[in-house]
């Protein structure tokens, strides 16, 4: 009685992958080559209406050295993103083959792998994220608290913590269930960090901004809040893709950022339309105790010599009045 042969030949790993890289699938091949393509009769089958039914050979060479072939397919083989179809070359086992619109990557068995990498300790970050949304919560009270110049209601303080964990909530909702259909993780702890941050820093920027508009007595920064706001709201959607997946950071950057500067300049050109010359525009909107003011105080003398150095000006423009705006007020009359 005859023992059956073993056959020595190393085992070949056969690796479908997603565009990004992700290995989707491993396919585990004995014997010294193996055929890939979409017939039942191929060592590995691949679901794809591109590839040839006998699309790719791979065997070993003299030496041993895996060498993938094309069969003639119609479609070609590519390595890795390079446009040039090639018929035959030899793997070495980190760059990837493209047979119609499927990403392989085929290694020997004895492919050397880097070490594992060292586990970072597990941090929960719902207690960081509901501490920051404290924070949040406290600044937003604060702010009401300092624009409050009517008789104290408890409903105006509790309105705002309800309206900022309401929109926080559904913000941290949304991605979380875009990251689980994406990535089969939700990563709420993850997301809500993110949402409670940007709004943290955006909220603080605000009081700053109208602090030192009423300190200085300047609209330097106040001006600047839409762009603020906008560029808050790309760096928070930057890292919600981010966390569902790292792959193409630029791209995404990219493409967020874009949105960003076409919501600055919708805002802007809108602003720019509504009603010019209001004395109101001038002044900040909110009121603080006078030991906040750090601008030096205007006298008398000093406030009469700014308004006879603006009256010249200010007759010159009223005496080139267009005669439209002219009629106008004879109609009004």
């Amino acid at each position: 009685m005859t023992e059956p042969q073993i056959d020595s030949a190393p085992a070949i790993w056969v690796e479908l992958l997603s565009r990004h890289g992700d290995v989707l699938a491993r396919h585990r091949c004995a014997g010294p080559e193996l055929r890939i393509g979409r017939g039942y009769g191929n060592d590995v089958v691949v679901d794809d209406p591109f590839v040839a039914v006998e699309h790719l050979r791979v065997r070993r060479d003299a030496d041993g050295r895996l060498v993938a072939q094309d069969l003639g397919s119609v479609n070609g083989t590519f390595l890795d993103r390079d446009g040039r179809r090639v018929d035959q070359l030899v793997l070495d086992g980190e760059h990837r083959l493209r047979i119609g619109h499927t990403w392989l990557r085929i290694r020997d068995a004895a492919h050397a792998l880097p070490p594992e990498r060292a586990a970072a300790p597990q941090r929960r970050l719902l207690p960081i994220a509901l501490g920051l949304g404290a924070v949040v919560v406290g600044v937003e009270m604060l702010s009401v608290w300092l624009n409050d110049t009517l008789e104290p209601r408890a409903s105006r303080y509790l309105l705002t913590p309800l309206v900022v964990t309401l929109v926080l909530v559904a913000w941290t909702a949304i991605w979380s269930v875009l990251s689980r259909i994406f990535t089969g993780q939700a990563r709420l702890e993850r997301n809500l960090l993110i949402a409670v941050a940007g709004t943290l820093v955006y909220s603080l920027w605000n009081e700053f901004v109208w602090f030192f508009s009423y300190a200085f007595a300047s609209r330097a920064l106040v001006d600047s809040g839409t762009v603020v706001f906008w560029l808050v709201l790309a760096a928070i959607c930057i890292l919600h893709l981010r966390s569902i997946s790292p792959a193409h950071p630029w791209a995404k950057a990219a493409a967020v950022l874009l949105l960003g500067l076409t919501g600055i300049g919708a805002q802007t050109l809108t602003a720019s339309e509504g009603p010019v010359g209001s004395p109101y525009q001038a002044a900040p909107r909110r009121l603080l105790p006078p030991a906040f003011r750090l601008a030096p105080l205007t006298g008398p003398d000093a406030f009469a010599a700014e308004l006879a150095r603006l009256k010249p000006a200010l007759d010159r423009e009223r005496a080139a009045e267009p005669d439209g705006a002219a009629e106008a007020e004879d109609g009004d009359d």
